[in-house]
């Protein structure tokens, strides 16, 4: 029987001890620091480090319930599309990222180059969507970790999420990005074993046979299993693009070399983490009790098959897990803040990098707020995947098309937005707000947005070049 004080003891031990390791850090390097090395650590990184800390940033606490959820829900399909969707932006990152590292190489964030290359009105945008998304992200993660602990151990989802944010701003705001990246080479190596010890815990109590339970139903390759995929594909790779916790690792990457060793292999290791998280899904399916809590799969299955001192591996990962994306995504908010204050008129000097530090512990307090109301962020992560897929295309041609005016990506974005949300499902259950051929469908109303802008984009880019070749 597991024994929820000395689960409540290893939760606390954990959080010191990352937090220790991330402070003795910051204490080390963070009195030289400059406002550029905080937001980015420039050019400082080799491609096994990057690599570590990419993987680090990605693997958060989702990962031990979003990929069961799919697995258990839309089968293998799903799983595969799961796998591809977080592998295919480290992919893309390696070519827009050194775009902007060659044409904008004192660039602290994209809005930087965003705004150097289209003006204000843009840079705005850009900044808007990464807040969003990051903003969400960060909430979801303290809210899955809270959850979690919750359901464990019994906290109250308050001092969980505090816990948990409190551990990770200790350094996080201190140190800066420099200090993150040295706390996550750490917390990737723990992620990887405890990940595969609970994989192995898991097949062994499943009698080594982990499907023989599995209906055949859920082991279906199935349309909407396919749809699902699409759309995480989709979704999760236009969203990353603008998530400043990634722009400031292509900046921290030592050069361009390191830029596509580092996230070609990021992106193969996080789809081969993702796997075992995502057939967790299949394995619980036939023996987790149907009116079990659906976002607990995997620890529930860990408490019906496996040793109760499995639960306590359990919660070590969660924690690892949380406060290694959480620590990025302070950093990639306090990034996009800081450096569009600097843009508007703020001083980049030694006052503008502290109120950088306090802005990451501000930026926590209505995270944990957030997360103690224990919502589930699915369908705002789906909002964001909506609006980022209708910028995505128009913002990044411009690093090629140099003739696409910032007016043109704006009206781009505009039209697949309102396109897009007619299709949008209004509420994850389905339910439809206006009458659209086919109804609302998620896979509908991002290829609507994407397709659209990538259209419009494209005729202002060809427009601007014959206007700019008569003139």
């Amino acid at each position: 029987m597991f024994d929820p004080s000395i689960g409540g003891t290893a939760v606390i031990v954990t959080c010191l001890v990352f937090a220790a390791v991330g402070v003795w850090h910051a204490r080390r390097t963070a009195a030289q620091q400059s406002l550029d090395d905080y937001l980015t650590a420039r050019n400082s990184i080799g491609t096994g480090l990057s690599v570590a800390t990419l993987v680090a940033t990605l693997a958060g606490g989702w990962i031990l319930s979003s990929p069961a959820l799919v697995g258990y829900f839309f089968g293998p399909a799903a799983i595969l599309g799961y796998c591809l969707g977080q592998a295919a932006p480290m992919w893309l990152f390696p070519l827009v990222g050194n775009r902007v590292r060659a044409l904008h190489p004192r660039a602290t964030t994209l809005s930087d180059a965003v705004g150097a290359r289209y003006g204000r009105p843009v840079r705005l945008l850009v900044s808007l969507l990464g807040i969003f998304y990051m903003g969400v992200y960060l909430a979801a993660e303290l809210t899955v970790i809270a959850q979690s602990l919750n359901a464990v151990i019994g906290w109250a989802l308050l001092p969980a999420a505090a816990l948990v944010a409190l551990a990770t701003v200790a350094y996080a705001a201190w140190g800066g990005v420099r200090t993150a990246i040295a706390v996550d080479r750490l917390q990737i190596g723990l992620i990887v074993v405890l990940l595969g010890l609970v994989t192995w815990l898991l097949v062994a109590g499943l009698g080594g046979s982990p499907t023989a339970k599995t209906p055949a139903e859920n082991l279906a390759w199935t349309a909407l299993g396919w749809e699902n995929a699409a759309c995480l594909v989709l979704g999760i790779a236009a969203s990353n693009l603008f998530d400043n916790s990634f722009w400031a690792r292509i900046f921290a990457c030592r050069d361009a070399a390191t830029v596509r060793r580092s996230f070609t292999l990021a992106g193969l290791s996080i789809g081969l983490l993702l796997i075992p998280a995502s057939l967790i899904g299949l394995w619980a399916a036939g023996t987790v009790p149907a009116d079990a809590n659906p976002a607990a799969l995997p620890v529930t299955l860990l408490m019906l098959v496996a040793p109760a001192w499995s639960v306590l591996v359990f919660l070590v990962l969660a924690l690892i897990l949380a406060m290694s994306t959480v620590s990025a995504l302070f950093n990639g908010l306090v990034g996009v803040l800081t450096s569009d204050a600097t843009a508007f008129g703020a001083p980049t000097n030694g006052r503008t990098l502290r109120l950088a530090r306090l802005g990451t512990v501000v930026v926590a307090i209505p995270a944990v707020g957030v997360a103690t109301l224990g919502k589930d962020a699915t369908y705002l992560f789906f909002v964001a995947n909506l609006v980022c897929a209708a910028a995505v295309v128009p913002v990044f041609l411009g690093l090629w098309a140099s003739r696409l005016t910032g007016a043109w990506v704006l009206t781009a974005f505009a039209v697949a937005v309102t396109a897009g949300a007619a299709w949008f499902p209004a509420d994850i259950l389905g339910a439809t707000w206006l009458e659209v051929p086919g109804g609302q469908r998620f896979i509908t109303s991002y290829l609507l947005a994407l397709g659209l802008s990538s259209a419009i984009a494209v005729v202002g880019a060809v427009v601007g070049a014959v206007v700019g070749r008569r003139r």
